[in-house]
């Protein structure tokens, strides 16, 4: 079975993710980080600093691998694994295809029941909602290509 995404990157409001005011504050500190800059070593670390703060708000136990290897490509080779609790980033750090991932995880988790959306549809929209809410500068630099965001 192939997955179904939605045809565009979809938002949500914001009130409809569970616990959005900790994970808002959450992205803001992760913001303030600066995730596109360092080494490989020091963005692993501040992606792996995000991943188990969305563990401890919403009470999960999901584990965290990093793929990354130079050259750096398209992170969409990224993914989930429910067998194994895993997200397991490729290609290279994305902050949309990070969350994009968590978002497979709730959906995955205790929380399913709480979501408004499922499966594709609430990965994208968990992902682009919190992106847009918490980094409108880049976000507003991207374009949309199918249900993904891209730089030109």
């Amino acid at each position: 079975m192939f997955p179904v995404y939605p045809s565009r990157p979809i938002t949500i409001p914001i009130e409809q993710i569970p616990k959005h005011r900790e994970v808002i504050e959450v992205l803001k500190r992760f913001r303030e980080m600066g995730p596109w800059k360092g080494s490989p070593k020091e963005r692993y670390q501040k992606f792996y600093w995000l991943h188990r703060q969305l563990n401890r708000i919403y009470g999960l136990n999901v584990y965290f691998v990093s793929k990354v290897r130079k050259p750096y490509t398209f992170s969409g080779a990224s993914s989930y694994d429910p067998l194994t609790n895993t997200i397991i980033l490729r290609g290279r750090y994305s902050v949309i295809t990070f969350l994009h991932e968590w978002g497979h995880a709730l959906d995955n988790s205790r929380w399913r029941d709480k979501l408004p959306l499922h499966g594709e549809y609430w990965a994208v929209a968990f992902s682009v909602t919190l992106f847009k809410t918490v980094f409108p500068d880049k976000y507003a630099k991207l374009k949309a290509r199918g249900h993904v965001l891209v730089r030109e």
